[in-house]
């Protein structure tokens, strides 16, 4: 599995603003080469013990309060508002 790009830097900065060295080494395992031979366990293992899983659910959170008002604000026909407000609703629900 190879990581890609920009995603990483919010992960990284929030996931480790406590320890300079952690940071490093999660910056190291994403840094663009193949997450394997225990790469990819040692980047989960650090980014959980960060807690970022916690910071990016809060996050997705804050993103669903907000998207009914800005579904409402769209010139959408129909009920594709609806639709794409019961999406939403659909995906956030599942437990990953």
């Amino acid at each position: 599995m190879m990581y890609e790009g920009p995603r990483r830097s919010a992960a990284v900065r929030v996931a480790t603003p406590e320890s300079r060295e952690r940071r490093r080494e999660l910056t190291g395992l994403l840094n663009g080469r193949e997450l394997a031979n225990g790469r990819l366990e040692r980047a989960v293992e650090l980014l959980d013990k960060a807690g970022s899983r916690g910071w990016t659910l809060r996050l997705a959170e804050r993103h669903l309060e907000r998207a009914p008002a800005q579904l409402e604000g769209c010139s959408l026909d129909g009920g594709v508002a609806s639709d794409l407000r019961d999406v939403a609703m659909s995906v956030t629900s599942r437990d990953f």
